[in-house]
């Protein structure tokens, strides 16, 4: 996956935008390291002929950490591109690098038309909310240019959601994540997204107010357990009950059809482990 190949219908300026604001989100970047990124990616843009629309080979990430470590920076430009090699160093070694440095990537609309599960586990945090939100964003354009809406087509879940959803960076940063940006917006392209999550205190307002269904298993932590009520609009006694929840019993609140929160009992489904491979 070569996140700076934009998805068909999507300008090179608005893709190269939006693929920053991801890093600076991912590796905590500032508007110095921003403004050092957008003129390297629109540098090796320009060289590979993408404001055209025929390049023979589109740029990788090592072609923009190339051009940074040549670019002469001066003044403050030299103080901000410490930071700026060190983020896209990151996405240029060890796995990470064999993920996204690739001249030519696979379709990735055929991965919206099968049964897909990404394993994450070799990547850091930083690396891994870099991914995915690059994904997001692409999935985002993709179903953009589509054009057709408002009918179901796919669905992404997303486990441990507060690692791309997180409450502390989206308050530190200000202003709304372009992940919560998605959330509101994707939903009426017709993809799903299901967050899952222990702790759903740490994840940002935007994402849970813009959830359709809300269930809540058993919860511990008190902020988990306040958040959570605070969602499914619970009173003092009532949010009680989600510290004393059976295992496989929840409770669920919709925004339509049935206002009220409601208990609910899941079946036990007995699963082989090991019956998912790699193939």
């Amino acid at each position: 996956f070569n996140p700076l190949i934009p998805p068909e219908g999507t300008q090179a300026t608005t893709w190269l935008k939006k693929l920053i604001e991801i890093v600076s989100h991912a590796y905590f970047l500032g508007e110095g390291v921003m403004y050092l990124l957008q003129k390297a990616i629109d540098a090796v843009y320009q060289e590979s002929g993408v404001y055209k629309g025929t390049p023979e080979k589109y740029p990788t990430m090592t072609d923009v950490h190339n051009w940074l470590k040549d670019y002469p920076a001066k003044g403050r430009e030299a103080q901000w591109m410490s930071s700026t090699l060190r983020a896209i160093g990151t996405l240029c070694f060890g796995e990470m690098g064999r993920i996204l440095n690739v001249k030519n990537q696979m379709d990735l609309s055929h991965l919206l038309k099968k049964n897909v599960i990404l394993e994450l586990d070799a990547l850091t945090n930083s690396d891994k909310i870099f991914f995915i939100e690059s994904l997001l964003l692409w999935i985002h354009h993709y179903r953009l240019a589509e054009g057709k809406r408002e009918s179901f087509k796919h669905a992404i879940i997303l486990e441990e959601a507060h690692h791309i959803l997180l409450k502390q960076k989206q308050e530190s940063k200000g202003g709304e994540a372009i992940t919560d940006t998605i959330l509101r917006e994707i939903r009426e392209l017709g993809e799903s997204v299901i967050l899952i999550d222990q702790h759903p205190s740490l994840i940002s307002i935007p994402a849970l107010g813009n959830t359709y269904c809300t269930i809540t298993m058993n919860l511990k932590h008190r902020s988990d357990v306040n958040i959570a009520a605070d969602c499914m609009l619970l009173d003092n006694e009532e949010k009680e009950y989600l510290g004393r929840l059976e295992v496989g019993y929840g409770i669920v609140k919709l925004q339509g059809r049935w206002f009220s929160p409601f208990l609910v009992k899941f079946p036990l489904i007995s699963i082989k482990k090991g019956i998912v491979t790699d193939e």
